[in-house]
């Protein structure tokens, strides 16, 4: 869910050689080609439209041919699925299976995380809930249901940190 770390998270990754991919910066990316604001709303608006006119897995599946040619070359992370729709475009585009990963935190936490935020704040409560209703309606809530792995983000960077580490070295193993 936004504000539960996933930013922080890729820091993390990019630290432990990942090359880190971020879904919402190929709807940005759309946005800009096309002339739009990026705010909050218009991003909502820009990917539902988008969704609405070509399929849920939209934009998975022009990330997917980045990740695709990037992880010849490294390890990689994405970031900001909000469906399982996405997340299976992904793997498809990949060919393989990929391990689900998911960032929770308290609600409290995510809306005090998102209203300090330098870029894009969240101004209102209501806009904070509206927001969360909004990847819920997208699915992200039966993609966190289909996670590989939880990691509670309550704590401070470093003990995510530890946290992350400590998965890496579990997929390390399997």
């Amino acid at each position: 869910m936004p504000g539960s770390g996933k930013s922080t998270a890729a820091k993390i990754f990019e630290k432990a050689s990942f090359r880190v991919f971020e879904g919402s910066a190929t709807i940005k990316e759309e946005m800009e080609k096309r002339g739009i604001e990026i705010t909050s709303e218009n991003i909502e608006v820009f990917t539902n439209k988008m969704k609405n006119e070509n399929g849920k897995a939209f934009f998975a599946a022009i990330t997917g041919k980045k990740v695709l040619a990037a992880a010849k070359d490294s390890d990689v992370l994405v970031i900001g699925f909000r469906s399982t729709a996405e997340f299976e475009e992904l793997q498809k585009a990949i060919g393989s299976k990929i391990p689900l990963i998911v960032l929770t935190s308290p609600e409290s936490i995510r809306f005090q995380r998102l209203s300090e935020r330098k870029t894009i704040p969240i101004k209102s409560k209501e806009a904070f809930l509206t927001r969360d209703k909004g990847n819920i309606d997208q699915g992200i809530d039966k993609l966190i249901e289909n996670a590989d792995y939880l990691i509670s983000n309550t704590g401070s960077t470093g003990e995510l940190e530890e946290s992350i580490i400590e998965l890496l070295k579990k997929l390390g193993d399997e």
